[in-house]
């Protein structure tokens, strides 16, 4: 949660109005939208898939980087996270250590590739 608050704050701080507004609405809607996918899994299989942190730490993303970059960062933690879980054999892995891998490794490497 303290990631979700301080994305928010440091961007209002050090962006103009219209990217301000774009953070707040694509961090809401993340958060909106995990938190709906969420309850729906507890609902249909009274089991928990997704943890509250995961819904924090990436619609936090949202509120840290642009819609498309926060995308990004997920998507490429969800494949490492997959490609893991095969290798090894398990049905049940935390998310956020490989989301904080992914965004690590864009910031490492984003030079040569990232505009």
């Amino acid at each position: 949660m303290l990631f979700l608050i301080t994305g928010m704050i440091g961007n209002v701080v050090s962006h103009n109005f219209n990217y301000n507004i774009q953070l707040i609405i694509s961090g809401s809607l993340c958060f909106l939208i995990l938190l709906s996918i969420r309850q729906s899994i507890i609902q249909l299989s009274k089991k928990e898939a997704i943890g509250m942190g995961d819904v924090f730490i990436i619609s936090g993303c949202f509120f840290w980087f642009s819609w498309q970059v926060a995308a990004f960062f997920s998507g490429l933690a969800f494949f490492f996270l997959s490609l893991i879980s095969v290798l090894l054999n398990k049905n049940r892995l935390p998310y956020a250590p490989f989301l904080f891998f992914s965004i690590a490794l864009v910031y490492l490497v984003k030079d040569r590739w990232l505009v």
